[in-house]
């Protein structure tokens, strides 16, 4: 059952509140909740045992040596819990300053064990409508609050999977009920706010499943808003994070490493004077062991071409501008050590929230069976207005051209070097049929200079005036030879 799904986020909370609730302390307080919460949990079929319990004060205890048995008969044993002013309020919510657990350890269905070293809760306000079945819409727009939740040394060893991690927090979280994300469902009321925290952090993750072992050194997230509905405005999903990092993944296949990755980081910048979000993302430190592919032919081919591993980076730039929908990307480089380098630049106008809206709506009506063309009848109006400024995309070449003319010369019984002044022959007579003389002769001169020199081979998108993309679409349908001309295509090598 996913943690998703309602029944699981009632047992998760209702198992909490049992256990908060299990104290025999004679604070108004915990004997109101231990009444309440024992008294359901065993109309459930769920019973509760401890060893000792120590009141602080009237609202703040901790049990010793814990033991929770389900219907099913699964058992999970816990070494300590405590809670700090754990309360019910008159508006229906449990609140708590402070609910430290130790030593936690069961199993799962597979009767396999799992366990957590320890857990700390901190500042929590929880509304007691969770633990309820079927809840209303009204009861959806309340929310799950905490200051810090933090679980450490957590283990699981299920019949076919394995988990480690060191360290699992969340700082300052604010977390509906009402998610939204099958597209295929019917909702009811408004979409509920995002669900935010200040910070996500993870530490030390390994696991294993189906021959495949991984691992993460660590994620970071600062400054997250989450939406809560695949409907939610654009200018929410662009509020997704403020920061990001991941650090050290890696990747083994029966016991021999196959990927990893140094670094991933990005942020996204709160809008500017004018209204321009601006992004930055970076990736350093890929690696790939090609002779650890399980694909004999790929193994040959890497062989064939002289790689024995694939290393690189990744680096790029993105903005969106709220008021006139302008979209780019920019400074979007792959690298690849000795292979090439591939850059892509592009930006959009018109690509406004209400553009953007009509598309969630399209993508939705796709979802529930509405054929496309129907779909996306309605909204090409609207779709003629998002416009290509320009669009850049270039190839520099670190020794794979010479490679790949090489090893297809072989399988010709020529050279790569010959290989290299016949194609833009063979190019030209492809392109013939094309019906553009101008365009093929730019393509096929630019094609040879750079088999030639194996330097940078640039395509380029510059229209004088922004085009729309529907426009673009239709002339390919209808003339493609118009389309070089729309668009102001320029190839050249360098």
């Amino acid at each position: 059952m996913p943690l998703s799904h309602p029944r699981a986020t009632r047992l998760i909370a209702l198992t909490t509140v049992f256990l908060c609730g299990s104290s025999l302390a004679h604070a108004l307080e915990g004997k109101a909740l231990l009444d309440k919460y024992i008294s359901l949990a065993e109309s459930r079929g769920t019973t509760f045992q401890f060893g000792s319990v120590e009141e602080q004060s009237s609202d703040s205890f901790t049990l010793s040596d814990i033991t929770i048995t389900n219907k099913k008969g699964q058992t999970v044993t816990v070494g300590s819990l405590s809670f700090g002013k754990f309360r019910e309020t008159d508006e229906g919510h449990i609140t708590y300053d402070k609910i430290e657990l130790a030593n936690l350890r069961g199993e799962t269905l597979e009767k396999k064990p799992f366990g957590i070293a320890s857990v700390l809760a901190a500042a929590g306000d929880v509304p007691v409508s969770i633990l309820e079945g079927g809840l209303t819409a009204e009861e959806k727009k309340k929310r799950i609050k905490f200051g810090e939740l933090t679980f450490s040394g957590f283990a699981v060893d299920a019949e076919k999977t394995k988990v480690t991690t060191d360290k699992f927090s969340i700082i300052n979280a604010d977390i509906p009920l009402d998610f939204r994300y099958d597209q295929k469902q019917t909702y009811e009321g408004a979409i509920a706010a995002p669900m935010t925290f200040d910070n996500l952090s993870i530490a030390g993750v390994s696991g294993s499943a189906q021959g495949v072992d991984w691992q993460i050194g660590s994620m970071s997230i600062d400054d997250a808003s989450v939406p809560t509905s695949t409907q939610a405005d654009i200018l929410e999903w662009l509020k997704v994070y403020s920061r990001m990092s991941i650090d050290n993944v890696k990747f083994a296949i029966g016991g021999a490493d196959i990927f990893a990755m140094g670094t991933l980081n990005g942020t996204i910048d709160k809008p500017d004077g004018d209204g321009t979000i601006n992004t930055k993302s970076a990736m350093e430190g890929l690696w790939v062991n090609l002779k650890a592919i399980p694909d004999p032919q790929t193994q040959a081919i890497a062989q064939q071409l002289g790689y024995q591993t694939v290393e690189g980076s990744m680096t790029g730039d993105g903005s969106y501008n709220i008021g006139t929908g302008r979209m780019s990307v920019s400074n979007m480089v792959l690298k690849l050590k000795d292979m090439f380098d591939i850059g892509f630049d592009y930006a959009l106008t018109g690509y406004t929230q209400d553009v953007a809206q009509k598309l969630n709506d399209v993508q939705l009506k796709i979802a529930q069976g509405t054929p496309p063309a129907g779909a996306f009848a309605g909204v090409l109006p609207e779709l003629k207005n998002v416009k290509l400024e320009n669009l850049k995309v270039g190839v520099t070449d670190h020794s794979l051209t010479g490679r790949l003319l090489d090893f297809q010369a072989k399988q010709m019984g020529t050279t790569g070097d010959q290989l290299a002044r016949g194609a833009p022959v063979m190019l030209g007579l492809g392109m013939a049929r094309l019906q553009m003389p101008e365009f093929s002769e730019m393509v096929t001169q630019a094609v040879g200079k750079f088999l030639e020199t194996r330097g940078t081979l640039t395509v380029e998108a510059v229209p004088p005036q922004p085009v729309s993309i529907i426009d673009v679409v239709v002339a390919g349908q209808s003339d493609p030879t118009k389309v070089p001309g729309i668009l102001n295509l320029k190839v050249n090598a360098q």
